[in-house]
């Protein structure tokens, strides 16, 4: 357990700006299409714009999260 946590402590936690979501926007993009392909079930499909938009439209309610590992990225979580 101890390894974890040990592990843990060079991952970097960062809440994306506007700029942030508009420059990593092709990553966060890729990611998107590589969890919605193993989806058996879609509900919406979203296009490249929906992140910076949603940024742009609700900026304080719209929150992307990026995870970093040595300054690139590592995953992102939105609520």
């Amino acid at each position: 357990m101890q390894h974890i946590r040990d592990a843990a402590k060079v991952v970097v936690r960062k809440e994306l700006s506007e700029k942030d979501i508009q420059s990593l926007r092709k990553e966060l993009w890729s990611l998107v299409k590589a969890v919605s392909s193993r989806q058996t079930i879609q509900m919406c499909e979203i296009n490249e714009e929906y992140f910076p938009e949603m940024k742009k439209t609700y900026p304080s309610t719209f929150k992307v999260y990026g995870y970093f590992l040595q300054e690139a990225y590592w995953f992102y979580l939105l609520y």
